[in-house]
């Protein structure tokens, strides 16, 4: 898939999960900043309606419908944006230990239900109506 197919692919589902009011940089690497065992990235600006997205060259040549769910994952955290930010404010009144494993378990969490949405989103969209 090239850039522009996956930017293509990205403005499709930021129509269909109301994000179109978003500026999002797409770029499609080699491995992403999130690490290399994961297939995308994004960074959504703490104030403002823009992000950054980063897409691996593998994970675009997975099926139609794993590529979908990918970009869809990394679009949810753009929507779960400003719950994200208001789950951490409790983070500076814990000590650092209990800090650390509050974070640790709300993150893993909240990739969980990402991960169930955008799965379910993107077979949503393979089925006929």
């Amino acid at each position: 898939m090239t850039v522009e197919a996956l930017i293509e692919r990205v403005e499709y589902w930021q129509g269909i999960l109301g994000l179109t009011h978003w500026t999002i940089k797409v770029e499609l690497v080699e491995e992403c900043d999130a690490g290399p065992h994961n297939s995308a990235a994004v960074r959504p600006s703490v104030y403002y309606t823009t992000a950054d997205l980063q897409v691996t060259e593998s994970a675009m040549e997975k099926d139609e419908y794993e590529r979908d769910a990918i970009i869809v994952h990394e679009l949810i955290h753009i929507l779960f944006r400003d719950l994200t930010e208001a789950s951490h404010v409790p983070l500076k009144f814990l000590n650092r230990d209990v800090a650390e494993l509050y974070s640790d378990r709300l993150d893993f969490e909240t990739e969980g239900v990402v991960d169930v949405l955008a799965r379910s989103i993107a077979a949503l969209s393979t089925q006929a109506w």
